[in-house]
């Protein structure tokens, strides 16, 4: 089940900017440039600066006018692109909506002392759980280092995790390639990466198509639930040949007390407990089969193995050691005490 959203920065979370071709051509123009001849100039330095090869704004000017042998206003130019960037309200909002189910992380080639800036500006300083930003990686995408620097964030798995951006050959790609959900946000926005983006569809296909960042949350929650379905419909069947003590409603009551205990932790895995509730019942007698099951869901071996171990521990004959085991074990006790309170009631 997917624990945390990656979005990108530019023309993803950012919608675009306001009046910034126009503005730099009226400061471009006394030096007899426009926007539109310097560009491509612009982006052969700042990918370096945001790759990290050119640790400070100081020294991004200094190379820029060496280079072109022009006075360029490079730290007017930077300001008129922090202070044009355009974040929506409902994109923050659609974030602190994602936030009450997952972890909301930024994954952008950028600067990152620009997208604080930016951040500043809107004053959503504790809006994202981490900011994994290029310059201070040292790494651009598709490079997968910075893929596992947002990973190491979080301490997740890719198939734990979805990317959501608006360019293909260099977010989305390499996202798939490592494991992760992928979500394209197709816009109007016509960069030089699109003419790359339109060969590769020809091979590629991310995991879902939005044009609007509202559809994410139903997306997300549709994955989730039909990983659950797939779960509930592997289990059942077992279930139903069980007595009215061990089958499938007991294994709900379990379930339903285990989550009103982890919602008091913080630090616990619970995915782990949900799987393991799920197959309590079956672990002495299906554990290879709940094995299989869970690798053709996708689940990483180390997952596997710590879904293995809590459910183990839900059993009422074993010590539990792990957080997730000591969860289900006492959910499991609660739920025997009180089936057999009711027991002697209707008696």
């Amino acid at each position: 089940m997917l624990k945390a959203v990656f979005l990108d920065w530019g023309y993803t979370f950012v919608k675009g900017f306001k009046n910034r071709d126009k503005e730099l051509d009226k400061l471009l123009k006394p030096i007899g440039l426009s926007w539109q001849i310097f560009k491509p100039i612009w982006r052969k330095f700042y990918i370096l600066r945001s790759a990290g090869r050119i640790k400070t704004d100081k020294e991004f000017e200094l190379i820029i006018k060496r280079t072109t042998q022009k006075l360029i206003p490079v730290k007017k130019i930077i300001e008129i692109t922090i202070e044009s960037q355009i974040i929506p309200k409902k994109h923050i909002k659609i974030v602190k909506e994602l936030k009450k189910n997952y972890k909301v992380g930024i994954l952008s080639n950028n600067v990152q002392e620009w997208v604080n800036r930016v951040i500043k500006n809107y004053k959503i300083e504790n809006l994202f759980n981490a900011l994994i930003i290029s310059s201070k990686v040292g790494a651009r995408k598709p490079d997968a280092i910075i893929y596992y620097e947002a990973l190491k964030k979080f301490s997740l798995k890719p198939e734990e995790t979805v990317f959501i951006a608006d360019e293909i050959a260099e977010d989305l790609v390499p996202a798939t390639g490592l494991g992760m959900k992928t979500i394209w946000l197709k816009t109007k926005e016509r960069g030089w990466w699109n003419e790359n983006d339109e060969k590769v569809l020809k091979i590629y296909q991310p995991d879902a198509v939005i044009k609007n960042l509202r559809e994410v949350i139903p997306i997300i929650k549709k994955w989730n639930k039909n990983k659950l379905k797939e779960i509930e419909n592997f289990v059942k069947p077992f279930y139903k040949k069980r007595d009215k003590m061990h089958n499938f409603s007991h294994i709900k009551r379990l379930l339903r007390f285990a989550k009103k205990l982890f919602k008091e932790k913080k630090k616990v895995d619970k995915e782990i407990i949900i799987c393991g509730a799920y197959f309590h019942g079956m672990i002495r007698i299906k554990e290879e089969a709940v094995k299989r099951f869970l690798t053709s869901l996708g689940f990483s071996k180390e997952k596997i193995n710590k879904i293995i171990q809590a459910t183990w521990e839900s059993q009422r004959d074993k010590k539990p050691r792990t957080l997730e085991g000591k969860i289900l074990h006492n959910a499991h006790l609660i739920e025997v005490r009180k089936r057999r309170y009711f027991k002697k009631y209707d008696n």
